[in-house]
């Protein structure tokens, strides 16, 4: 009896700990659909939260990547919405003695050209080098350069797909007629 209470209660611990998640959210630039996933995960760390979702979310699944301020000014509204705090999304800096503003990443492989920083951001608040990873805030969603778990609520994934080109859909309409077709040939 006591191995089943202690297992229960490591049971409800663990899950205490897991990313708590809200709904998934798309959004098509006209090339590609873009789904975000918010989970809120107090104090989870930048590489806590990349592994969680390539883990538990599959590998074409990452932390998410604002390229565009369209695509910012859609999180922003749809995404992020009323949450508060700071959440992890997928850029990142090299460590090696880069100025604050140097060296930025997205995990993808798209450039690193369009930002959102806050005023007086990327700074390395906490000292050369301290802060390498990419988080957004509350208040207006602006980017801040971290490296301080406390700050953190959770984090965003997303997963790209490409649009399904116009013509494809047609062939695919004209091939589900010609199957249909078949079918009414074959039943006579």
């Amino acid at each position: 009896m006591k191995v089943n209470r202690i297992f229960i209660l490591g049971l409800l611990i663990s899950m205490l700990t897991l990313p708590i998640s809200s709904f998934a959210i798309s959004w098509n630039d006209g090339s590609f659909i873009h789904e975000y996933q918010t989970y809120q995960s107090s104090g989870i760390s930048w590489d806590d939260a990349a592994s969680w979702i390539s883990t538990t979310l599959g590998s074409d699944w990452y932390l998410a990547t604002i390229t565009s301020a369209a695509e910012q000014s859609f999180i922003d509204i749809n995404v992020f919405g009323s949450f508060g705090g700071e959440y992890w999304i997928g850029g990142y800096q090299n460590p090696t003695n880069s100025s604050p503003s140097d060296n930025w990443h997205w995990v993808t492989i798209e450039p690193f050209v369009y930002t959102n920083w806050s005023f007086g951001e990327p700074n390395d608040y906490y000292g050369s080098g301290s802060e390498n990873y990419l988080a957004a805030n509350w208040y207006g969603w602006y980017w801040n350069d971290e490296g301080a778990f406390g700050n953190i609520a959770g984090f965003v994934a997303e997963r790209t797909t490409p649009v399904p080109e116009p013509a494809t859909m047609l062939l695919l309409g004209l091939g589900l007629i010609g199957l249909w077709g078949l079918r009414r040939k074959f039943k006579k």
